[in-house]
């Protein structure tokens, strides 16, 4: 388990903007310049992709639950590659990554990771997908304004990528809600549905019918197979069966009754 420290994820997270921010300034003047409302909406976007890739991290190192782990993961990769699209998309629209916005973002992500860095165990695993609930409901909010001001700005790849972004935060919300109700509760996200839910690598039938879960995020799916996220760890209850057979005789009368008891498959 990495030993995660303050001065380690401040100049962590620093340095990723900085990179992106560096390279963004050289091309910031190659088309027209949208204002400044939305250049900060912008690198709050920014900055907040790239504090989920660092908080991925540690949920991967540092939680006790294995959906919390495979979560962490998924927000990982899928912000890293959002971000790395995000940064296209404003150099093409000459948005500079560094500035107030990505600042006052970074200060609060770095606050953040600081209160989850000192939990542990089953702690921590509820205080981050808090957390994720809070930071995914907000920067939704955020991300669905700047479409709106591309939209009018006619910056056209720009607000069609934070579209697309909107949809991806609102599955990982909706991810983080459902292990927000399971998580150190003894259950898994996918066990909490009415319906059951297929296992990574098997399925789940019940006279006919068989459940699935999906997580939702954009480009992919979350469903139990394929990447084992969200696996259901209900127990098998076919351990045993038990039987009991009657005779009667001709007039209708019991003869005898026997009972048996034997494992499942023998």
């Amino acid at each position: 388990m990495a030993n995660w420290n303050r001065w380690g994820l401040a100049t962590g997270l620093a340095a990723a903007l900085a990179i992106f921010g560096t390279a963004q300034a050289a091309d910031s003047s190659a088309s027209g310049k949208v204002d400044k409302k939305l250049e900060e909406s912008v690198q709050k976007i920014h900055a907040a992709n790239q504090a989920e890739v660092h908080m991925g991290k540690m949920a991967q190192q540092q939680a006790t639950s294995d959906e919390v782990k495979q979560f962490g993961q998924k927000l990982e990769q899928d912000h890293r590659s959002l971000d790395e699209k995000l940064t296209q998309a404003a150099q093409s629209a000459g948005i500079s990554l560094e500035g107030k916005g990505a600042q006052d973002e970074q200060k609060d992500a770095q606050k953040m990771m600081e209160k989850l860095q000192g939990k542990t165990g089953q702690d921590f695993d509820k205080a981050f997908v808090s957390a994720m609930v809070k930071d995914h409901e907000k920067d939704i909010k955020e991300t669905q304004k700047a479409a709106k001001e591309a939209k009018a700005q006619k910056q056209t790849e720009l607000a069609a990528l934070l579209d697309k972004a909107v949809t991806g935060m609102q599955g990982h919300l909706a991810t983080a809600k459902q292990l927000e109700k399971t998580v150190g509760k003894g259950k898994s996200a996918s066990s909490s549905s009415s319906t059951p839910a297929g296992s990574s690598g098997a399925s789940d039938t019940s006279s006919g019918a068989s459940g699935s879960s999906s997580s939702g995020m954009s480009g992919s799916s979350g469903s139990s197979s394929g990447n084992g996220s969200w696996k259901n760890d209900s127990s098998a209850t076919s351990g045993s069966s038990g039987t009991t057979t009657e005779s009667h005789d001709a007039h209708g009368s019991k003869t005898g009754a026997t009972k048996s008891s034997s494992p499942s498959g023998q």
